[in-house]
Protein backbone atom coordinates (compact mmCIF):
# COMPACT_ATOMS: atom_id res chain seq x y z
CA UNK A 1 0.00 0.00 0.00
CA UNK A 2 1.41 3.24 -0.82
CA UNK A 3 -0.99 6.38 0.94
CA UNK A 4 -0.30 9.78 -0.95
CA UNK A 5 -1.64 12.59 1.34
CA UNK A 6 -2.60 16.12 0.19
CA UNK A 7 -3.36 19.20 2.05
CA UNK A 8 -5.85 20.11 -0.52
CA UNK A 9 -6.72 18.29 -4.09
CA UNK A 10 -9.35 19.37 -6.60
CA UNK A 11 -10.68 15.44 -6.11
CA UNK A 12 -8.90 12.11 -5.05
CA UNK A 13 -10.14 10.59 -8.36
CA UNK A 14 -7.59 12.51 -10.26
CA UNK A 15 -4.95 10.29 -10.18
CA UNK A 16 -1.14 12.39 -10.45
CA UNK A 17 0.29 11.65 -14.12
CA UNK A 18 3.67 10.79 -12.21
CA UNK A 19 2.64 7.48 -10.12
CA UNK A 20 0.03 6.54 -13.14
CA UNK A 21 3.01 4.67 -14.39
CA UNK A 22 3.35 2.57 -11.05
CA UNK A 23 0.18 0.61 -10.87
CA UNK A 24 0.56 -2.56 -11.21
CA UNK A 25 -1.64 -5.36 -11.04
CA UNK A 26 -2.83 -5.58 -7.48
CA UNK A 27 -0.82 -2.76 -6.55
CA UNK A 28 -2.94 -0.48 -4.11
CA UNK A 29 -2.28 3.40 -4.09
CA UNK A 30 -4.82 5.87 -1.78
CA UNK A 31 -4.70 9.07 -2.47
CA UNK A 32 -5.75 11.14 0.21
CA UNK A 33 -6.73 14.81 0.92
CA UNK A 34 -7.95 17.06 3.68
CA UNK A 35 -10.12 19.00 1.59
CA UNK A 36 -11.50 19.03 -2.17
CA UNK A 37 -12.47 21.94 -4.05
CA UNK A 38 -13.78 20.17 -6.76
CA UNK A 39 -15.20 16.65 -4.98
CA UNK A 40 -16.79 14.40 -7.32
CA UNK A 41 -20.26 12.23 -6.58
CA UNK A 42 -22.67 10.29 -8.43
CA UNK A 43 -24.13 11.57 -11.63
CA UNK A 44 -21.55 14.45 -11.77
CA UNK A 45 -22.75 16.20 -8.60
CA UNK A 46 -20.75 18.32 -6.63
CA UNK A 47 -19.09 16.50 -3.36
CA UNK A 48 -18.83 19.34 -0.75
CA UNK A 49 -15.68 18.84 0.88
CA UNK A 50 -14.95 21.00 3.99
CA UNK A 51 -11.99 20.35 6.08
CA UNK A 52 -12.95 18.07 9.01
CA UNK A 53 -13.80 14.75 7.19
CA UNK A 54 -12.32 12.28 5.65
CA UNK A 55 -12.04 11.96 1.83
CA UNK A 56 -9.55 9.44 -0.44
CA UNK A 57 -9.31 7.29 -2.99
CA UNK A 58 -8.31 4.00 -3.45
CA UNK A 59 -6.49 3.16 -7.03
CA UNK A 60 -5.63 -0.73 -7.92
CA UNK A 61 -5.73 -2.91 -11.08
CA UNK A 62 -7.22 -6.17 -11.11
CA UNK A 63 -8.43 -9.37 -14.07
CA UNK A 64 -11.22 -8.23 -15.32
CA UNK A 65 -12.57 -11.95 -14.76
CA UNK A 66 -12.45 -10.83 -11.11
CA UNK A 67 -14.79 -7.86 -11.12
CA UNK A 68 -17.88 -7.58 -9.00
CA UNK A 69 -19.34 -4.35 -8.80
CA UNK A 70 -17.31 -2.54 -6.30
CA UNK A 71 -19.31 -0.28 -4.89
CA UNK A 72 -20.92 -2.81 -3.01
CA UNK A 73 -18.01 -4.99 -2.14
CA UNK A 74 -16.57 -1.68 -0.79
CA UNK A 75 -19.96 -0.82 1.75
CA UNK A 76 -19.76 -4.11 2.73
CA UNK A 77 -16.02 -4.10 4.33
CA UNK A 78 -16.69 -0.80 5.54
CA UNK A 79 -19.91 -1.89 7.03
CA UNK A 80 -18.03 -5.00 8.64
CA UNK A 81 -15.34 -2.41 10.15
CA UNK A 82 -17.99 0.13 11.53
CA UNK A 83 -19.27 -3.06 12.99
CA UNK A 84 -16.12 -4.93 14.19
CA UNK A 85 -14.21 -2.58 14.75
CA UNK A 86 -16.74 0.38 16.18
CA UNK A 87 -19.19 -1.45 17.23
CA UNK A 88 -21.63 0.96 14.78
CA UNK A 89 -24.44 -0.65 13.04
CA UNK A 90 -24.93 0.87 9.66
CA UNK A 91 -27.49 0.90 7.32
CA UNK A 92 -26.68 -0.26 3.58
CA UNK A 93 -28.21 2.11 0.74
CA UNK A 94 -28.07 0.56 -2.05
CA UNK A 95 -26.00 1.24 -4.52
CA UNK A 96 -23.31 2.88 -2.85
CA UNK A 97 -24.07 4.63 0.76
CA UNK A 98 -24.14 3.98 4.63
CA UNK A 99 -26.67 5.39 6.43
CA UNK A 100 -27.04 5.25 9.96
CA UNK A 101 -30.47 5.93 11.88
CA UNK A 102 -31.63 6.96 8.05
CA UNK A 103 -28.58 9.86 7.95
CA UNK A 104 -25.94 9.50 5.00
CA UNK A 105 -22.68 9.06 6.75
CA UNK A 106 -20.34 7.26 3.88
CA UNK A 107 -20.31 7.86 0.39
CA UNK A 108 -18.88 5.80 -2.53
CA UNK A 109 -18.00 6.55 -5.62
CA UNK A 110 -16.44 3.91 -8.60
CA UNK A 111 -14.69 5.08 -11.93
CA UNK A 112 -13.50 2.06 -13.79
CA UNK A 113 -10.81 1.81 -16.85
CA UNK A 114 -10.57 -1.33 -18.66
CA UNK A 115 -7.69 -2.49 -20.85
CA UNK A 116 -7.44 -5.29 -22.55
CA UNK A 117 -7.70 -8.07 -19.46
CA UNK A 118 -7.30 -5.54 -16.68
CA UNK A 119 -9.11 -2.63 -15.06
CA UNK A 120 -7.94 -0.01 -12.91
CA UNK A 121 -10.49 0.88 -9.93
CA UNK A 122 -10.70 4.23 -8.55
CA UNK A 123 -12.36 4.11 -5.44
CA UNK A 124 -13.43 7.59 -4.15
CA UNK A 125 -14.80 7.40 -0.42
CA UNK A 126 -15.99 9.96 1.69
CA UNK A 127 -16.63 9.59 5.51
CA UNK A 128 -18.50 12.20 7.57
CA UNK A 129 -16.08 12.34 10.35
CA UNK A 130 -15.73 15.81 12.86
CA UNK A 131 -18.33 17.42 10.55
CA UNK A 132 -22.19 17.13 10.12
CA UNK A 133 -22.89 18.01 6.03
CA UNK A 134 -25.71 19.91 5.84
CA UNK A 135 -27.59 18.76 2.29
CA UNK A 136 -30.68 19.68 1.02
CA UNK A 137 -30.95 16.25 -0.48
CA UNK A 138 -30.72 14.05 2.26
CA UNK A 139 -29.92 14.27 6.42
CA UNK A 140 -26.80 13.69 7.07
CA UNK A 141 -24.26 12.61 10.54
CA UNK A 142 -21.03 12.45 11.49
CA UNK A 143 -19.02 9.95 13.45
CA UNK A 144 -18.19 12.75 15.88
CA UNK A 145 -21.89 12.47 16.58
CA UNK A 146 -22.64 9.08 17.06
CA UNK A 147 -19.32 8.77 19.22
CA UNK A 148 -19.78 12.53 21.03
CA UNK A 149 -15.55 13.14 20.60
CA UNK A 150 -13.82 14.66 18.12
CA UNK A 151 -12.07 12.49 15.74
CA UNK A 152 -7.80 12.43 14.83
CA UNK A 153 -8.34 12.07 11.05
CA UNK A 154 -4.73 10.78 10.66
CA UNK A 155 -5.25 7.88 12.83
CA UNK A 156 -8.28 7.21 11.61
CA UNK A 157 -7.45 6.89 7.70
CA UNK A 158 -4.83 5.27 8.72
CA UNK A 159 -6.66 2.55 10.77
CA UNK A 160 -9.49 1.81 7.99
CA UNK A 161 -6.93 2.66 4.84
CA UNK A 162 -4.86 -0.09 6.26
CA UNK A 163 -7.91 -2.32 6.91
CA UNK A 164 -9.09 -1.84 3.63
CA UNK A 165 -5.68 -2.63 1.83
CA UNK A 166 -5.38 -5.84 3.87
CA UNK A 167 -8.95 -7.06 2.58
CA UNK A 168 -10.05 -5.39 -0.68
CA UNK A 169 -8.06 -8.07 -2.85
CA UNK A 170 -9.21 -11.17 -0.72
CA UNK A 171 -11.77 -13.40 -2.57
CA UNK A 172 -15.34 -13.10 -1.06
CA UNK A 173 -18.52 -15.29 -2.39
CA UNK A 174 -20.83 -12.64 -3.91
CA UNK A 175 -23.70 -14.44 -1.80
CA UNK A 176 -22.10 -14.06 1.71
CA UNK A 177 -21.90 -10.22 0.88
CA UNK A 178 -25.51 -10.21 -0.54
CA UNK A 179 -26.67 -12.30 2.87
CA UNK A 180 -24.85 -9.46 4.59
CA UNK A 181 -25.67 -6.23 3.11
CA UNK A 182 -29.60 -7.39 2.88
CA UNK A 183 -29.50 -7.37 6.96
CA UNK A 184 -28.90 -3.90 7.32
CA UNK A 185 -31.00 -2.78 3.98
CA UNK A 186 -31.95 0.49 4.53
CA UNK A 187 -35.52 0.04 3.89
CA UNK A 188 -37.40 2.32 5.96
CA UNK A 189 -37.90 6.59 5.46
CA UNK A 190 -36.46 6.38 1.78
CA UNK A 191 -37.62 7.17 -1.47
CA UNK A 192 -37.03 6.22 -4.91
CA UNK A 193 -36.72 7.86 -8.13
CA UNK A 194 -36.72 5.41 -11.43
CA UNK A 195 -38.45 6.11 -15.08
CA UNK A 196 -40.34 2.60 -15.64
CA UNK A 197 -42.05 2.02 -18.97
CA UNK A 198 -41.82 5.66 -19.90
CA UNK A 199 -42.97 6.77 -16.30
CA UNK A 200 -41.20 8.20 -13.18
CA UNK A 201 -42.07 6.92 -9.89
CA UNK A 202 -41.56 8.05 -6.88
CA UNK A 203 -42.29 5.73 -4.17
CA UNK A 204 -41.28 2.44 -4.51
CA UNK A 205 -40.86 -0.75 -2.17
CA UNK A 206 -37.71 -1.73 -1.65
CA UNK A 207 -37.23 -5.75 -1.29
CA UNK A 208 -34.01 -6.93 -1.00
CA UNK A 209 -30.63 -7.50 -2.61
CA UNK A 210 -30.47 -10.07 -5.18
CA UNK A 211 -27.12 -12.41 -5.80
CA UNK A 212 -26.25 -10.75 -9.01
CA UNK A 213 -26.38 -7.36 -7.05
CA UNK A 214 -29.33 -5.83 -8.82
CA UNK A 215 -31.91 -4.71 -6.44
CA UNK A 216 -35.97 -6.05 -6.30
CA UNK A 217 -38.15 -3.63 -6.16
CA UNK A 218 -42.14 -3.04 -6.34
CA UNK A 219 -43.47 -0.41 -8.16
CA UNK A 220 -47.51 -0.87 -7.81
CA UNK A 221 -48.10 -4.31 -8.54
CA UNK A 222 -45.04 -4.91 -10.27
CA UNK A 223 -42.34 -6.74 -9.33
CA UNK A 224 -38.91 -5.98 -10.93
CA UNK A 225 -35.09 -5.51 -10.52
CA UNK A 226 -32.89 -3.03 -11.43
CA UNK A 227 -29.71 -2.79 -12.11
CA UNK A 228 -29.12 1.09 -11.70
CA UNK A 229 -31.07 3.69 -10.24
CA UNK A 230 -30.92 6.61 -7.42
CA UNK A 231 -32.21 6.80 -3.62
CA UNK A 232 -33.15 9.82 -2.78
Amino acid sequence: MVNILFDSKASTQDLPRIIDKYILNNKIFIIQSFTQYKGKGTHNRKWYSPKGNLYFTIILKRKFKSIINMNVFVCYLIHKYFENKLKISLQYKWPNDLYYQDKKIIGILNQNEITGNLCKFKIGIGININNNIKNSNFKSISLKDIIKKKINILDFSNDIQTYLSQNILKIFLIKDIVNYLNRYLLLTNTKYKIKYQNKTYKNISILNLNYNLTLKIKIMNNIINIMYGELE
